[in-house]
């Protein structure tokens, strides 16, 4: 039986906010003495999964199968179907990126043979097609306090008992949800990159900029219930999720970062109300990092632990899948753009408004590869500008960065091809469905077959 969310009081929000100020204005005093390590680029990811039946119905069963894992870089996410794998960071010079590539293949490898001796099956995609509503309630949430705190605090908040899930795509879906579970439908491939201090303002910027061309080729959650939505019907879905009344705590920012990333700590601070009191008294940062953990960026600003302390991005777009390499090939290409827009003359950042990128991140969230997008030299179909001008950067950014040569042309031609084939992993669904009709067991089967394969999603076939 879960154990029930804790019930805080007003005493409990007030010592929280207290230590909440003082931890800022002590970060703030860290970015103006510099206090932050620069040393070479690490990188590192999060990837959740999907436990699922052999008829590809969600399984509530990753309580047995971290158990027989017996991995400590698993741990449950919210739904008892789900998985998080946490990556080890690691520098990207030279071959990181085929360090982080054989990790993941051989984690994956792993969490699948663990799921097979149950009878399951360990999926990574956007969101189950598969998924049904009954599946989205407390019954199948993960026995941890934090989530079920978070569930009520976010309830409390918002002072409705149902949230309203619309999205409105190719087709339509609207339903009313009494908890934070439909968050479950979500799952994602999470990457983390490490910012020199002195820079940190403008590769941040980067990565709001970059955000939408990456997520237009690499969108893979077009099906809701069985209703054909967004390529990356994740976004909508996780941000009205936790909607909590007058707050969206789920946002792509406000605008671009002036100075330094104090000011996202700042904003954080000001403009988000505490929705988990948990005080420690540890005299560090545990509040500061509580609270950013709540404010669902989607490009989130982290504060590492050490001594000295680093910074470090972490990027929330993009889901899981389609294949391993379809995942490191994304690392590849959003490092490398964000790299060379992070060095370009002038600052891109003073040439495209923040409400065009704003607008590219959603634009390419509903419409894929098939978006057009604002860029800095006027709007363009996102394929024409992957061939014209974004996949050049990238590899100028990756070779700024010191990637091998040879990885960084392995892992940008696996984009190269999507963009050619016009076939992301979004588009491999519904291009199957076509073909096919709309039987989605039958799908993810095919799915899954092709994703244990390994091989890109450009390669594989809809017989």
């Amino acid at each position: 039986m879960a154990r029930p969310a804790p019930a805080f009081a007003a005493a409990d929000y007030r010592r929280f906010r207290a230590e909440l100020d003082a931890e800022t204005e002590r970060l703030g005093r860290w970015f103006r003495e510099d206090r932050f390590a620069d040393g070479p680029v690490t990188v590192g990811y999060e990837l959740e999964s999907c436990l699922v039946t052999p008829e590809f119905m969600p399984a509530d069963a990753n309580t047995e199968f971290l158990a027989r894992l017996n991995m400590p870089e698993a741990v449950p996410e919210l739904a008892r179907s789900n998985v998080e794998f946490n990556g080890r960071p690691r520098g990207i010079r030279d071959r990181g990126l085929e360090a982080l590539h054989a990790e993941l293949d051989d984690w994956f490898a792993r969490g699948r043979r663990t799921a097979a001796e149950m009878g399951l099956r360990l999926l990574l995609i956007g969101v189950l097609p598969t998924l049904q509503e009954r599946h989205l309630t407390l019954e199948h949430i993960s026995p941890s306090p934090r989530y079920r705190a978070l569930n009520a605090a976010v309830a409390a908040r918002r002072g409705t008992p149902y949230v309203e899930l619309t999205v409105r795509g190719r087709e339509t879906y609207r339903g009313y949800y009494d908890s934070i579970m439909a968050e479950s439908a979500a799952t994602s491939f999470q990457m983390h990159i490490s910012l020199p201090p002195a820079r940190a303002a403008r590769c941040y910027n980067a990565a709001l900029i970059a955000s939408g061309p990456l997520l237009s080729v690499a969108a893979n959650a077009p099906y809701l219930f069985g209703r054909d939505l967004w390529a990356e019907t994740r976004v909508p879905v996780f941000a009205q999720a936790v909607d909590a009344g007058d707050v969206h705590y789920v946002t792509f920012g406000h605008g671009y970062v002036r100075e330094s990333l104090f000011e996202l700590f700042e904003r954080n601070r000001d403009e988000f109300p505490v929705l988990l009191p948990q005080a420690r008294d540890t005299g560090g940062l545990e509040h500061l990092l509580l609270h950013n953990g709540t404010v669902w960026r989607w490009n989130r600003p982290v504060v590492g632990a050490g001594e000295p302390p680093h910074l470090r991005l972490e990027h929330r777009s993009l889901p899981g899948g389609p294949s391993v390499l379809d995942m490191v090939a994304n690392c590849a290409f959003f490092y490398g753009l964000m790299r060379a827009l992070g060095d370009r003359v002038p600052a891109p950042e003073t040439v495209l408004d923040f409400g065009a990128a704003r607008a590219n991140f959603y634009r390419a969230a509903r419409d894929g590869m098939d978006a057009e997008l604002h860029w800095l030299d006027g709007q363009r179909p996102a394929r024409r500008l992957f061939a014209d001008t974004l996949l050049p950067l990238a590899r100028d950014g990756l070779a700024s960065l010191g990637v091998a040569d040879d990885l960084a042309r392995r892992y940008l031609d696996v984009i190269a091809a999507r963009v050619e084939r016009g076939l992301s992993g979004a588009g491999w669904q519904r291009a199957w469905v076509a073909r096919h009709g709309r039987d989605m067991p039958a799908m993810l089967a095919a799915y899954a077959e092709r994703q244990a394969s390994g091989a890109a999603v450009a390669e594989w076939s809809l017989d």
